[in-house]
């Protein structure tokens, strides 16, 4: 081997010279500006000094064409008081100026990052750390103490990179809100809740107070009304259950279903023998008219958990109802009501723009106004499933004279197994329907049928006991209707009826998640 050959391989590996810039900002590249970067900080002023001077960076890494600082679309963006609405005269100057300093494209096409838009060292606010931005502003334009205390210390990390927009909300609110001296924030801390609230989360539902004022901050596009658990949204739906109660319409709604399904079970009696129409509809064979006609009567005529949870999602899908579920959401009127918890309570919703402005404001006035208002754009769907015997003890119709307590408990499951369990033939009819494994309902649709099927002293014994559960029934459905705030608690819990979830959709200016 030459010497030439030796020292060519004992030479390192050279590799293909780069840029350096080029190849830390491939890695840093935090994509295109988003409409709302431009007003955060102080990019506004310094976008518009880049485009009049030929500095802005395409996402390709090419500067764009300077344009005049006395273009009139230039002069309408440095006006501008944060991020424009869709359709304005300034989101069309805004979207013009884009065009014309990209070509005939978008802000997409300008660089975050190069041009030094990007993510401040200190990250983005979150919505407690804005509640404390807006507070240490307010207080500041005030004239009281700012700099220091809880408020501050939180804020303080962001306040050098949000001063601007944070001064912005702390003037609206000033403006809009009326709000003179001190903002404190409150949404940071806990507080107790009701005893029977099945959810955990003690975050209040204000976030700022002053005064009078309770409020609740969203921000926009990005806040809810309450937490998405599952336990916090049954808390909820009781809530609403026992607000609806007492409401007048809801209470007449409540009493009308009872008095529906007590109708149905009165009727159950009046139709042919269930076991033969059951025969004629699994025989195969052609029915007449008249056998068809019975047929379908007795399949709409059962009391069955579909027809309960029917009726009772007739109850939640109700207007009214939704509107108390809402309020409680917004509000926690009902989770909070507790002593030492008075401030958790919101009476004002605010919803504010990260560029400086306040998009919405709601006075959390009552049910029927506020409720209806956020009610407009959400909704729910509620799953049920029945389990007499499980049902937690409510209320008792067993003592002599019909003197309930609130400390045991009576359903229509126990009704039926009671009255059954007291004659021989009732007890045949009980252990035939268990080796059938047939439920509260079955037993009653079956023996509600025989009473006009059977014959002689056998259709005397089973009129008593019919006639025993539909005395009982009424006397139930009659001290319920006195619960008041706990009708609806009432009646799931005597037909055995317990709530296992809330699906909720979420839209509009104050969304529930």
């Amino acid at each position: 081997m030459s010497y030439r050959r030796a020292i060519e391989q004992l030479r390192p590996v050279r590799y293909p010279k780069q840029d350096i810039q080029e190849k830390v900002q491939s890695f840093l590249t935090e994509g295109p500006m988003k409409p709302e970067d431009f007003y955060k900080r102080d990019n506004q002023a310094n976008f518009a000094k880049k485009a009049a001077t030929g500095e802005l960076v395409g996402m390709n890494g090419k500067k764009f064409p300077a344009i005049s600082r006395t273009n009139k679309f230039l002069v309408a963006f440095k006006k501008m008081k944060g991020e424009p609405e869709k359709g304005s005269k300034e989101k069309e100057d805004f979207d013009a100026l884009m065009k014309l300093i990209t070509g005939g494209k978008s802000h997409t096409s300008i660089d975050k990052i190069v041009n030094g838009f990007s993510t401040p060292s200190s990250g983005s606010p979150k919505g407690e750390d804005w509640e404390s931005l807006i507070a240490v502003a307010v207080n500041k334009i005030n004239g009281v103490k700012w700099n220091s205390g809880d408020e501050w210390n939180r804020a303080q990390k962001f306040w050098a990179d949000y001063e601007v927009p944070s001064m912005k909300l702390g003037n609206a609110f000033v403006k809009e809100l009326k709000i003179k001296g001190e903002l404190r924030q409150l949404g940071s801390s806990t507080a107790p809740i009701n005893p029977n609230w099945k959810g955990t989360n003690r975050t209040p539902k204000t976030d700022l107070i002053h005064g009078k004022q309770k409020i609740s901050l969203k921000k926009s596009g990005g806040s809810q009304l309450m937490s998405a658990g599952k336990a916090e949204s049954i808390s909820t739906f009781e809530a609403a259950m026992g607000m609806y109660s007492i409401d007048k319409t809801g209470r007449q709604n409540v009493n009308n279903v009872m008095n529906q399904i007590e109708k149905r079970m009165g009727q159950l009696s009046t139709a042919t023998t269930i076991t033969r129409l059951e025969k004629l509809r699994d025989s195969g064979k052609k029915l007449s008219k008249a056998d068809q006609a019975a047929v379908e009567e007795m399949e709409g005529l059962q009391l069955e958990a579909d027809f309960l949870n029917k009726k009772l999602d007739s109850l939640f899908q109700d207007q009214t109802f939704k509107q108390y579920f809402c309020w409680e959401a917004a509000t926690g009127q009902t989770k909070f009501n507790v002593s030492g918890s008075e401030n958790a309570i919101s009476n004002k919703l605010v919803v504010f723009k990260e560029s400086g402005s306040i998009a919405n404001t709601l006075a959390l006035d009552s049910p029927n106004k506020a409720g209806k208002t956020i009610a407009g754009k959400n909704s729910f769907y509620v799953s049920f499933k029945t389990g007499g015997s499980k049902s937690k003890p409510y209320l008792s119709l067993r003592t002599k004279g019909f003197k309930p307590k609130l400390t045991e408990q009576i359903t229509f499951r126990d009704i039926v197994l009671e009255e059954l369990s007291k004659s021989q033939y009732g007890q045949n009819f009980l252990i035939e329907s268990e080796l059938e494994q047939l439920d509260e309902f079955q037993i009653f649709n079956r023996l509600a049928n025989k009473v006009k099927g059977v014959a002689g002293t056998i259709k005397n014994a089973v009129k008593n006991i019919y006639t025993a559960i539909m005395k009982r029934v009424t006397q139930a459905f009659n001290y319920i209707k006195s619960l008041g705030k706990r009708l609806i608690e009432g009646l799931m819990n005597f037909l055995g009826v317990e709530v296992t979830n809330v699906k909720i959709t979420s839209g509009g200016d104050f969304p529930l998640l």
